[in-house]
């Protein structure tokens, strides 16, 4: 299978490179998407795109809506259309549970998306105009994630990263997140384009994991070890009921159903 991923840079698309290479016989190409040089790629001799490039939060901070919009919506359909167009077969798309609108709660496969930043509003949207592209000769595969965390994963986990490496002490607070670690992801997209099936899905680890938890084990892999201690969990009740990063980090949030289709496309 030839595989082509777009962005060239980014994190998900060079650990599935990585995995791919090493695990599989299918060849990968990783496709730059920041200039309008991809439109003169071919992709007619492609298996499968797979869309990884986009504007996250964490890493633009100053962007504007039209930033969004054109990099996470626009720019998602224009090469989907491409694809189509030049006969591939599969266009698998990383989305966010960012849709959701939630930080803090429970999501069940019929909860409906509400997404409160422009992250989340143009992944949506680019979410519903690949489900009009869907079809036998073209099937879309939608994955939508929760932080994703491992080895070199930038955004959100960095800062959990900053603590194990710097903190002798933690809060014992036990939360209950769902998450994914890089090397799930990557092999659970080798197995969605090995069987293509049109849908959206969640995807996390079998495993709800606490913040503190995930910080220890950070630390312990570098070497570390981090006292937990219940004396500093009024400090987590303080950031979760003062702090939206707070609420974010030590709040419990969790998709309730494992491995679960949303939606199954026709």
């Amino acid at each position: 299978m030839r595989i082509l991923v777009t962005g060239a840079h980014g994190y998900i698309g060079g650990k599935f490179q990585e995995y791919v290479s090493t695990q599989t016989d299918h060849m990968v190409e990783r496709l730059e998407v920041r200039t309008n040089i991809w439109e003169e790629k071919d992709f007619s001799c492609f298996d499968a795109v797979v869309h990884a490039a986009g504007l996250v939060h964490q890493s633009a901070r100053s962007a504007t809506h039209e930033d969004y919009q054109r990099t996470n919506c626009d720019l998602t359909i224009q090469i989907a259309e491409k694809a189509k167009r030049e006969g591939v077969k599969h266009f698998l798309f990383i989305s966010s549970a960012s849709v959701y609108g939630i930080v803090e709660g429970v999501i069940h496969k019929d909860t409906l998306p509400n997404p409160q930043n422009d992250y989340g509003k143009t992944k949506l949207d680019a979410e519903n105009a690949l489900r009009g592209l869907h079809e036998l000769s073209f099937v879309v595969t939608i994955l939508r994630l929760p932080m994703v965390y491992g080895t070199g994963c930038k955004g959100n986990y960095q800062q959990l990263v900053k603590l194990a490496r710097f903190a002798p002490v933690f809060a014992a607070y036990h939360n209950q997140r769902s998450l994914i670690s890089i090397e799930n992801l990557t092999r659970t997209m080798c197995n969605f384009l090995e069987n293509p099936v049109g849908g959206i899905f969640f995807l996390q680890d079998p495993q709800y994991v606490s913040t503190c938890d995930l910080i220890a084990d950070i630390a312990r892999g570098n070497g570390k070890k981090i006292h937990l201690t219940k004396f500093l969990n009024p400090v987590i009740w303080i950031l979760k009921a003062t702090t939206l990063q707070g609420r974010k980090a030590f709040g419990d949030f969790i998709f309730a159903e494992k491995d679960c289709c949303i939606e199954r496309f026709g």
